[in-house]
């Protein structure tokens, strides 16, 4: 878009006594009269009438006026999208955010297991709890002939992990390792959960092994 102002060497807006005060100075200074043979004096003299002619009207001028106000918010908004390299060349900004890895399925499936195993021990002890919590003298008969006094349906022989029912928490770990997960209940009560078994104790002393989630 053709700026009438710059060529009238004026400020953006200028009033129409601004521009018709820089007319006669200007078409003074580049008259052909005073210029003669000056072939570039002759096309500035003509660009000076022509811009003129664009602004001397308040009403044209006030509608040119609205067109370059557009354009030069154009213009500043696209060279806000733009950063500078040191050169002529500018570059669109890339994102600053970090595109986020994808989490490791295979992690992702452990935690789930552990996350199970950890929520079938809590319902467990729950359970317990319950069974626990009733004085009937065949419950009261049973605690006295196992010590341990928890009742686990093992599904697992424990032996076939290296360690059998009454070993220590040292003797599972010798055997397996340590657990994943450590849960603690009342009355001595702890479980261990691996991502393949559950471990239950009594005071320390193996009492039963289910298996967790599979694989």
């Amino acid at each position: 878009m053709t700026n009438y102002y710059i060529l009238l060497e004026l400020h953006n807006f200028a009033s129409v006594e601004d521009v018709k005060a820089a007319h006669r100075r200007l078409s003074k200074q580049y008259h052909p009269d005073l210029n003669q043979g000056n072939r570039a004096a002759e096309e500035k003299f003509k660009i000076v009438q022509h811009a003129y002619e664009q602004l001397k009207d308040p009403v044209r001028k006030r509608n040119y006026d609205d067109l370059l106000r557009a354009n030069i918010y154009r213009q500043y908004n696209t060279s806000t999208s733009y950063t500078h390299t040191g050169s002529s060349n500018y570059t669109r900004r890339q994102p600053s955010a970090a595109a986020t890895q994808p989490p490791d399925p295979r992690q992702v499936k452990r935690d789930l297991y552990i996350k199970l195993g950890v929520a079938a021990g809590i319902i467990v002890i729950i359970i317990l709890g319950i069974i626990f919590g009733k004085d009937d003298n065949g419950l009261a008969r049973f605690k006295t002939a196992n010590p341990s006094g928890i009742i686990i349906q093992s599904d697992v022989n424990p032996a076939e992990l290296g360690f059998l029912n009454g070993d220590s928490s040292t003797d599972v770990v010798s055997a397996i390792g340590h657990p994943d997960t450590k849960v603690y209940g009342q009355g001595g009560l702890e479980v261990w959960v691996y991502s393949k078994y559950t471990i239950f104790f009594q005071n320390g002393r193996v009492v039963g092994c289910i298996r967790s989630a599979k694989n």
